[in-house]
């Protein structure tokens, strides 16, 4: 196995303002692994390593997969949950996912739930 790194950065207001303290859960689609991490005054989280299929696996076109798949949700008081679904990432690369926060307004009619959003992995090469 090699290893892989995802940050998160955690924004609101279309990207204009870093949103501090929200709980990233990052889960592993192989493995099952699960990590906590929260963002940071800037909306970022520290770059987590975790472990990916060798890279040799991008080298043989229909072999085996050359990436491993996460999920990520994100959490934080006055938000709604976000959930990116099949993060990838790749042997020797940091993966930068970008969650945008949708505040909960009073009042405010949108459907009950998470927001999920399927990252949809590459096509096999």
């Amino acid at each position: 196995m090699d290893k892989g790194y995802i940050t998160v950065n955690v924004r609101t207001a279309r990207g204009a303002l870093p949103v501090e303290g929200a709980q990233i859960t990052i889960t592993s689609r192989q493995d099952g692994a699960s990590y906590v991490l929260y963002s940071n005054a800037d909306g970022g989280s520290v770059r987590l390593e975790v472990p990916t299929p060798p890279k040799a696996n991008s080298a043989h076109p229909g072999g085996s997969t050359p990436y491993s798949l996460f999920d990520i949700v994100t959490r934080k008081e006055g938000f709604y949950d976000i959930v990116n679904s099949g993060v990838p990432v790749y042997p020797g690369v940091t993966s930068v996912q970008t969650v945008e926060m949708i505040p909960k307004t009073a009042g405010q009619t949108v459907p009950k739930g998470n927001l999920i959003f399927d990252e949809n992995p590459p096509p096999a090469l």
